[in-house]
C-alpha cells in the first residue's frame, strides 16, 4: 500500500499516470494503538517489507 509520496513523485517527474493495483481485501495493519516513539524501525523489517516507490 502506497501513500501520497508516490503521487507527489509522479507530479514532480512529469508523469500523467501511476500504475496501481487494488487489493481484494485490505491487509491487517502492522501496528495498532502504538505511539510513534514506541515504533521499532529494525533494519530487518524495513528490508523485508515491500518498499517500492
Amino acid at each position: 500500500m502506497d501513500g501520497m509520496h508516490r503521487v507527489a513523485k509522479a507530479v514532480l517527474s512529469g508523469l500523467k499516470s501511476i500504475e496501481a493495483v487494488r487489493f481484494e481485501r485490505d491487509p491487517e495493519p502492522d501496528f495498532v494503538d502504538v505511539y510513534p516513539s514506541e515504533l521499532t524501525y529494525e533494519e530487518t523489517w524495513y528490508h523485508t517489507s515491500s518498499n517500492t516507490g
